[in-house]
């Protein structure tokens, strides 16, 4: 069962801000409430600040809940409703308090008389919710500094002001300041945190129980979590979640869970609401243009204009967005509208980025044809009407049109002569194909399909027409910029024997170098790619990609040897060491030199890389080993090539004698010692009497560390 609020008032405000009506259903911040309250009523009080981020839930509390208990305690509580003339705003409420102006008594005199004729004791507040919009109108706040100025000045300490402002908009308060000297210094401000994850969960169940749409605390928590991850919440988005659960009918954590979790909750809401217009592209876009427009109210007609919707429709998608919760007029004739709540339109901008981008693909296509006076395919004009894109220029107008004739002149002559058109069509796509960009999981690749992209219309006609012949496996980043835009837009087309002729005219420039390569052997190609790199990135993605397909030519050594030279990156270096190895693999007699330089490099990395490729090259791969050891490189270098020279001795005659020198370093790493380690059992076991000699020697080496003696005291 779910219980419902007692009263007519619903909890589940969306993101109206609660009003003294609902302040029986206001709840969550009754301590802030009473902070702020003490705050404003201390003796010294003149004017304080109560700001926090936009959602935070600052109107809410100022309207439901520190005015009505001001109220409640005798003081004489207001707030501005009017913001371009806060003057006359307060004016009316001192009225409705049952305190006249005289014949023609201008709202400041009549305000300050009011004040300063109270009986003593009698406090008066005066809240202004969203100072930060009136700092931007220099009447508005002119006449507000004179306001205060005058009230303060004469009410004996009756008077208090409190404002109200956005975090992010603090830095506007300065055109007040000015006016009235500095006004809220740090103990007069109060800083309106957001709630924390627990009290949220709290909060967010009991909204959800008392407005009907769920009672299930599980739904709550998961909302919480899946949206603040623990952290603190605005009341915004709790209330932005309710009347999504109630949209969308979710009403148990499992539903939820159904959906994706809490985070598709705002867009799955979204899509719903613009989907009840009835056109949800085109609802998507008018939202989108407020989201543009900013925190303010935007014209409705030029929005419109703008984005070119029929006007009827556009009106009653506005009604239904409103009474959906999404947005809100700015005047009461519906002739501005805006987004419900500011935190709305950062969000807004990015969940409709999909739809304005698909928008925008549309009025350059009809840009392009009316520029080129071109057709429109029927396919794009398809495009058109689903976008909901209405041709505005005498231009646009006339391609379309065009376009639409065209093909009607198309079935006019089928009509006609229906049997000898589908024979020419037939004809004509007969030994035809072209590139199409197929949607994969992992993204678009290009595919070859049957016929004329043209004729798409006539692939009902018997040859397969318009089903995919081949895969080419070509991504969007294998592909030329500028053939990939041709495929997008069907210019690309061969004959059904020569489509693959094409590839390398299709493929991006190094690409399709690395394809000759590999398939001819053309060093020319391999120098191109080379002068190509124009940094030591690029040269090393090269490495990277001509690994695969080393073959160990002069001019591929070549250009190895030049990436190795110690001015070279190291991250050019490793790729270029990576190549040698891959190609020494395949051929046995390329790049020794190469990898023997490699073992025994000052840089650690790069040699940690040579030493692993070359330990796959077998016996040459010990030959190579050896070759270095023969280089007398540094100590360190050094055992490092013993190790590897002694395990590939093992397979035949383990060395002991190179084990007891690995042993007796101190300066031995681990992983060297437990292979010498390993070494000294196997040729104890083959070959006993060499073996004692040599453990004997470490033994009485006084220099050897005490751990190896033990070890080979113990064998």
């Amino acid at each position: 069962m779910v219980a419902t609020y007692p009263g007519t008032v619903s909890p589940l405000r969306g993101l109206d801000s609660f009003g003294e009506a609902e302040r029986d259903v206001w709840q969550g911040r009754e301590s802030e409430r009473d902070e702020i309250a003490k705050l404003v009523t201390a003796d010294g009080f003149r004017a304080g600040l109560l700001f926090g981020e936009p959602g935070v839930g600052k109107t809410s509390l100022v309207r439901a809940g520190l005015i009505p208990y001001l109220r409640d305690h005798g003081i004489v509580a207001l707030a501005c409703e009017d913001l371009t003339q806060p003057a006359a705003s307060f004016a009316a409420g001192l009225s409705a308090f049952g305190i006249q102006p005289t014949a023609n008594e201008l709202p400041i005199p009549f305000a300050t008389r009011a004040v300063s004729a109270a009986v003593a004791g009698q406090q008066f507040v005066f809240v202004v919710d969203d100072i930060d919009f009136v700092c931007m109108d220099d009447r508005a706040i002119n006449e507000l500094a004179d306001l205060f100025s005058r009230v303060v000045s004469r009410s004996g300490g009756r008077a208090r002001f409190l404002f109200v402002c956005a975090s992010e908009r603090l830095h506007l308060l300065g055109a007040l300041e000015r006016r009235t000297g500095s006004l809220f210094p740090p103990s007069t401000r109060y800083e309106l945190k957001r709630v924390p994850a627990v009290e949220a969960t709290k909060l967010l169940d009991r909204i959800l129980a008392f407005s009907g749409v769920a009672a299930d605390p599980a739904l709550s928590e998961a909302i919480v979590q899946g949206l603040g991850h623990g952290q603190p919440m605005l009341t915004a988005d709790l209330q932005l979640s309710g009347i999504a659960l109630r949209d969308l009918k979710i009403t148990t954590a499992a539903g939820l869970q159904k959906l994706g979790g809490a985070s598709e909750l705002e867009e799955a809401w979204l899509h719903e609401s613009c989907r009840a217009t009835g056109n949800e592209r085109s609802a998507m876009r008018l939202v989108a243009e407020l989201a543009i427009g900013g925190p303010g109210p935007s014209d409705a007609a030029a929005v419109i204009r703008r984005i070119s919707i029929d006007a009827a429709y556009a009106q009653q998608a506005l009604v239904t967005l409103e009474q959906r919760g999404l947005i809100i007029r700015g005047d009461p004739n519906g002739a501005t509208w805006m987004l419900r709540h500011e935190i709305l339109n950062a969000r807004v901008r990015e969940l409709t980025a999909p739809t304005r981008a698909a928008a925008r693909r549309a009025f350059d296509l009809l840009g392009s044809k009316a520029g080129n006076k071109e057709r429109l395919t029927i396919g794009e004009l398809r495009a058109l009407r689903t976008e909901g894109i209405a041709p505005v220029t005498p231009a646009e107008l006339a391609v379309v049109q065009r376009s639409k004739r065209y093909y009607l002149a198309i079935l006019g002559g089928i009509a006609a002569v229906p049997i000898l058109i589908i024979i020419i069509i037939w004809i004509s796509l007969a030994g035809r194909v072209y590139f199409d960009l197929t949607p994969h999981a992992g993204g678009k690749s290009i595919s070859v399909r049957g016929g004329r992209a043209g004729l798409s219309s006539f692939f009902w006609l018997p040859g397969g027409y318009g089903d995919e012949i081949a895969d080419t496996g070509l991504t969007r980043a294998m592909v030329a910029p500028d053939a990939w835009q041709k495929i997008d837009n069907h210019d690309f087309g061969s004959t059904k024997d020569s489509w693959d002729e094409l590839l390398k005219e299709i493929m991006a420039p190094q690409l399709g170098g690395l394809v000759d390569y590999a398939t001819t052997g053309n060093e020319q190609v391999l120098d191109g790619l080379r002068k190509a790199a124009k940094d030591p990135d690029d040269l090393a993605e090269l490495l990277t990609a001509l690994r695969p397909i080393a073959r160990g030519g002069p001019g591929e050594v070549a250009l190895v040897e030049s990436a190795l030279t110690p001015k070279s990156s190291p991250a050019v270096r490793r790729a270029a060491v990576a190549v040698a190895g891959a190609a020494a693999r395949r051929r046995p007699d390329v790049y020794s030199e190469t990898l023997t330089t490699a073992l025994v490099s000052d840089d650690p990395e790069l040699r940690r890389i040579a030493f692993s490729l070359v330990r796959e090259l077998g016996e040459r791969g010990h030959t190579l080993f050896e070759a270095a050891l023969a280089r007398n490189p540094d100590p360190g270098t050094r055992r490092e090539l013993l190790v590897e020279v002694a395990v590939g001795s093992t397979e035949d005659a383990p060395s002991a004698a190179t084990a007891v020198t690995v042993l007796a370093d101190k300066d031995a790493m681990p992983a060297p010692r437990d292979r010498a380690k390993a070494q000294l059992r196997t040729a104890l076991a083959k070959d006993p009497e060499p073996t004692a000699t040599a453990l004997v020697s470490l033994i009485a080496t006084e220099k050897a560390p005490a751990e190896a003696r033990i070890y080979a005291i113990e064998l």
